[in-house]
């Protein structure tokens, strides 16, 4: 997620309803990694902010920064983590 990350396109019920459901949801800020001219971003807003995640299990995705919170190496946990619904 960075400054201009546009979610529009996706209905707040359908992200609680998958949720709901029991599927992995997480977010990524990528703010801070470079693009091919070397610049990075300002950080974005969460976009799960948006909504009430008080009538979820496990309550509102965990969300992670690539670069600060070492993504690279950390993905496959992340995934993991928001598959098994659990938040660390």
């Amino acid at each position: 997620m960075g400054l201009n990350t546009k979610i529009k396109h996706i209905k707040p019920f359908q992200q609680l309803s998958s949720y709901k459901k029991g599927n992995g949801l997480l977010g990524i800020y990528i703010h801070n990694v470079k693009n091919k001219e070397g610049k990075t971003s300002k950080k974005g807003k969460n976009p799960f902010d948006k909504w009430d995640w008080s009538n979820t299990t496990s309550g509102k995705p965990k969300v992670y920064d690539w670069v600060d919170d070492n993504g690279y190496n950390n993905i496959g946990k992340w995934i993991e983590l928001a598959a098994s619904n659990k938040s660390v």
